[in-house]
């Protein structure tokens, strides 16, 4: 896993301090004496990470004297992780992308693995959450990438480099996905598309020879 910091922060509501989740991703202290930001009841954040990636979200908690819950959606748009399930095609198909998690004091939680760009977090018990970090672990399957395709056509060469980015956030340690999030469930005949684009992208004479 390596470690993805966010962006931005794209949106927030009844969120005090909310600037030193920005500094605490470069602050080089220890992570329990991180300032924190405090999420009051009926708030939220949301965080964009640039880029979809296939990974978990982790967020660290500073102290919070009583029982607490958060309310975690991860998405590939804002709207998506706005969304209650059922709505959007927001839904928990491929992984529980929308989870609530008990908070604990000076300790963390990571959600479940999925493929995402925007994470979006609320209070879901308790009068506030203190939040101390806020990134995300994203995994890594261990592949090169040696393959390449240029051109003269640089819209052409975008639109490769996107082909392969999403081709590769389908390969893992030991599978491979027809597609990142919700797709593995409703388009399964596009794994042989991809088995078909990956010994390009790595070299290899079939699909097989990537996991021997």
């Amino acid at each position: 896993m390596s470690r993805i910091d966010f962006t931005k922060i794209v949106r927030w509501q009844d969120v005090s301090d909310v600037s030193v989740l920005s500094e605490n991703a470069v602050r080089e202290t220890h992570p329990f004496i991180y300032p924190t930001c405090e999420i009051k009841r009926g708030g939220f954040l949301i965080f964009d990470f640039g880029r979809e990636l296939r990974g978990r979200l982790n967020v660290l908690f500073g102290w919070n004297d009583a029982s607490r819950k958060v309310r975690i959606r991860l998405g590939e748009s804002v709207a998506e992780v706005c969304a209650e399930i059922g709505e959007n095609n927001a839904g928990n198909y491929h992984s529980l992308r929308d989870n609530e998690y008990n908070v604990v004091s000076w300790g963390s939680v990571s959600t479940s693995d999925s493929g995402y760009r925007y994470a979006r977090i609320d209070v879901a018990e308790g009068e506030s959450v203190k939040i101390a970090s806020v990134f995300s672990e994203e995994e890594e399957n261990g592949l090169t990438v040696s393959g390449d395709f240029v051109c003269s056509d640089e819209q052409l060469n975008k639109i490769y480099k996107t082909a392969e980015r999403t081709v590769m956030l389908c390969v893992g340690k030991n599978d491979v996905w027809d597609g990142i999030k919700r797709d593995r469930v409703f388009w399964m005949r596009l794994l042989s598309r991809a088995s078909r684009r990956i010994p390009y992208i790595r070299k290899y004479s079939s699909i097989r020879d990537g996991f021997k």
